[in-house]
């Protein structure tokens, strides 16, 4: 099980310019206003001491857009952030970055909710793909990594080891009629000796795969 998991290293943008000189509408040194950067982002929303502080909103020249709480110029807080493409992450901010709890959620359906760190997806999370599957679990550094389960919408379940969104290690693939197989995943793939199961763990073969044919 694949996905793309470039969208999770953001870069956010400073939001402060010198705002003594862009204000164009409102008080934009400690009150409401309107305030246009250098880079023609614009910036609707509180100020205090002459930065972006309280609920605002700041939209990108891409037309990517921010909205949420502020503090001192930066994001922090609870906040949304859409990208021009639609995908769209809901969540905590702290020191301009994806920080805390949040859900990010692709314009194709897939959604990911966990916690974030460094704008980056670590932890105990989950993962609904837009096909039906579902994987809950580790993350490191955005990647389906460690000990996790996966729910194929089918009715079989993987439970095992994972690096980097493949299945990586030993592992147990339960099939919907409740037979099992356990053994080695290499790169996704069935690898090695498996042992069959019945519902009752009852043995009833062994089979032996290479990169994920039966041999």
């Amino acid at each position: 099980m694949k996905f793309n998991n470039a969208f999770l290293i953001i870069t956010f943008f400073v939001s402060f310019f010198g705002l003594s000189q862009s204000c164009i509408d409102g008080d934009c040194i400690n009150g409401k206003g309107t305030f246009k950067n250098k880079d023609k982002s614009i910036y609707v929303g509180e100020f205090k001491d002459s930065l972006f502080h309280g609920k605002g909103i700041l939209t990108f020249p891409n037309n990517n857009k921010y909205e949420g709480d502020w503090n001192k110029g930066k994001k922090n807080g609870f906040g949304e952030f859409i990208w021009y493409n639609g995908n769209k992450y809901i969540g905590s901010f702290f020191d301009d970055m994806v920080q805390g709890k949040g859900t990010y959620y692709w314009i194709n359906g897939d959604i990911l909710e966990g916690e974030f760190k460094n704008n980056l997806y670590n932890g105990i999370g989950k993962k609904t793909f837009a096909n039906g599957d579902i994987y809950e679990g580790n993350f490191y550094n955005n990647f389906m990594n460690g000990t996790g389960r996966l729910y194929y919408q089918n009715g079989d379940v993987f439970e095992g080891e994972w690096k980097l969104d493949k299945k990586e290690g030993k592992g147990k693939l339960i099939l919907k009629d409740k037979s099992y197989k356990i053994g080695n995943w290499s790169n996704d793939m069935m690898d090695g000796e498996f042992s069959i199961f019945l519902e009752k763990n009852r043995l009833i073969k062994t089979e032996i795969w290479s990169q994920g044919n039966l041999l």
